[in-house]
């Protein structure tokens, strides 16, 4: 196991898949629990650069890979994204109908 300092946190990383946070009371967290942006944007259906935009708006949380910095995207997150969406489609579909 590594420890890496960076930001004034420490950050403990193991090998294999597994990402140890020591900051702020959390404790041990997987990275196959989070997606790169790549892979995120796919899952979502949008492109990188839509989804890095969403990042700098505040629409959209990425935390930053400890070791090589990229963005990572926790799938839990994503899929809230999704279900928000899922809502107000529903929505809006009822207003459609109502109106027709």
């Amino acid at each position: 196991m590594a420890s890496i300092t960076g930001f004034g946190k420490v950050w403990n990383v193991g090998f294999g898949l597994k990402l140890m946070v020591r900051a702020q009371g959390a404790e041990v967290e997987k990275l196959s629990d989070y997606l790169r942006i790549s892979e995120a944007a796919k899952y979502l259906g949008v492109s990188p650069n839509t989804l890095r935009n969403w990042v700098n708006a505040g629409k959209v949380v990425a935390i930053r890979h400890p070791v090589n910095d990229y963005r990572l995207f926790k799938r839990a997150d994503l899929d809230a994204l999704l279900e928000q969406v899922s809502v107000a489609s529903k929505r809006a579909a009822k207003v459609t109908k109502r109106a027709g």
